[in-house]
């Protein structure tokens, strides 16, 4: 969506420059341009933003620095550890490797007639916002029996693929729905081992659904280092945009080029408010806690 500029009146010039130094461990605070609304929208603070030093941030955020998170590390070298930002940032690079491993996973993928979910939470909603609107696509992501047999009478149990997601493989709602619909496609005669396709991020991890393969025609495997909520570009949600033959490789690519614009960016350039509506919902957040 284009983003609504602010006039260059709207937006007063910082009166000091902070920097983020490479050799600090400490971000410097932001402060010191006014701007209390975005376009139409009035905000109920009014903390002071440099401008350039936002800039700086984002730009860190883009290139997964972790100071961004947690000030107390280093700015130029980290180890990665449980709890760390550098094991739960994957997401800003999401685009981009999706991209680089597109054909291998399209290869995976059969284009289905249909195109069954199974999926709660971010495992499930990345890839229900690409499939809204498809007529060949449908998910699972409740326990409630009258939505579950509505879904399945709409189903070819011997056509449809049917994705079961799950990061961590324990999930108890997905290994119930799953049980279920394994159990409706066997008696309609359908084959589960070869319909079936999951996406987990641990397969071999204890109590896991997806632990014994035979179960499922292929596994794809997620990137723990991204977030459920940031799964529409990670492969919980191409997988199964991909076989609902969803123009998935144009979705990626106009992510991904976001993500290199967003690796030089100036909070002054034309298209700077939904930069500046960033840094100023983070100060409000900020302000509201202390």
């Amino acid at each position: 969506t284009a983003a609504t500029s602010l006039s260059a009146s709207s937006v007063s010039q910082p009166a000091t420059t902070a920097h983020i130094s490479a050799t600090t461990n400490t971000a410097p605070p932001i402060g010191s341009t006014a701007i209390n609304s975005v376009g139409s929208l009035q905000f109920p603070f009014n903390p002071s933003i440099d401008t350039t030093e936002a800039a700086k941030r984002i730009t860190a955020i883009v290139a997964g620095n972790p100071i961004i998170w947690d000030e107390s590390i280093s700015y130029t070298s980290y180890a990665a550890k449980d709890g760390h930002p550098s094991t739960w940032t994957g997401w800003i690079h999401a685009p981009g490797k999706s991209l680089e491993t597109f054909r291998a996973i399209d290869r995976s993928i059969p284009t289905s007639d249909q195109v069954l979910l199974i999926g709660t939470g971010g495992s499930g909603l990345g890839a229900e916002v690409q499939m809204f609107g498809a007529n060949n696509a449908f998910v699972l992501d409740g326990l409630d029996p009258a939505e579950i047999r509505s879904t399945l009478e709409k189903l070819d149990p011997k056509k449809v693929t049917v994705f079961v997601a799950s990061k961590s493989g324990t999930t108890g709602e997905i290994t119930l729905i799953d049980s279920e619909v394994r159990r409706w496609m066997k008696e309609a005669g359908g084959n589960p081992s070869n319909q079936f396709i999951g996406i987990t991020d641990d397969p071999n991890k204890s109590g896991s659904i997806f632990s014994n393969a035979e179960d499922f025609r292929t596994i794809l495997l997620g990137e723990p280092s991204i977030g459920g909520r940031y799964s529409c570009h990670s492969i919980f949600g191409v997988a199964p945009s991909l076989a609902a033959d969803l123009d998935t490789a144009h979705f990626l690519h106009s992510a991904a080029s976001a993500e290199q614009k967003y690796k030089e960016i100036s909070i002054d350039s034309p298209d700077k408010t939904e930069n500046l509506l960033g840094v100023q919902i983070a100060n409000a957040i900020k302000q509201t806690l202390s």
